[in-house]
């Protein structure tokens, strides 16, 4: 799994943390490191695998970034049951629901996955009985985005 370069708040960048990247704010703009800083893809989900530890001073981050290596983060997302396969590569499609008072509409409809994208079932930790209010059997899965090649 490949891994980007980019620079984090010093207080979150600790290996295993994972974060939404939501992109540049206004005052980044005129920095010198936004290029090193911007790389990820807003609206994804990523996860520290390593810290490098070298710090540079920031206008956001009174404690400053520091370069960390990067990797999306497997995502929690429900399926429908019948098309849940460990290993399998899927078109990612959210279940269809408007229910955003449900308890599970956020591992339905999950930060960081779009729809279509191409995914990988990394592992299926249960199925979920009862818990939708639409009746369908689900099973909660682990999800990885597999990069377009």
């Amino acid at each position: 799994m490949s891994t980007t370069l980019t620079l984090l708040g010093t207080k979150q960048a600790r290996v295993g943390l994972t974060f939404l990247h939501c992109g540049a704010v206004e005052n980044c703009k005129e920095c010198k490191l936004l290029i090193v800083c911007q790389k990820l893809e807003p609206g994804r989900v990523y996860e520290v695998v390593k810290s490098r530890g070298i710090v540079h001073p920031c206008a956001i981050h009174e404690a400053g970034v520091t370069l960390v290596e990067v990797r999306e983060a497997a995502i929690p997302a429900l399926l429908d049951r019948r098309s849940c396969f460990l290993g399998a590569l899927i078109a990612y499609s959210p279940e269809k629901c408007d229910r955003m008072d449900c308890e599970e509409y956020e591992l339905c409809n999950p930060a960081g996955l779009r729809d279509n994208d191409k995914c990988r079932i990394e592992e299926i930790t249960e199925k979920v009985e009862g818990k939708c209010a639409l009746g369908r059997q689900l099973s909660l899965c682990r999800l990885r985005r597999v990069p377009a090649t």
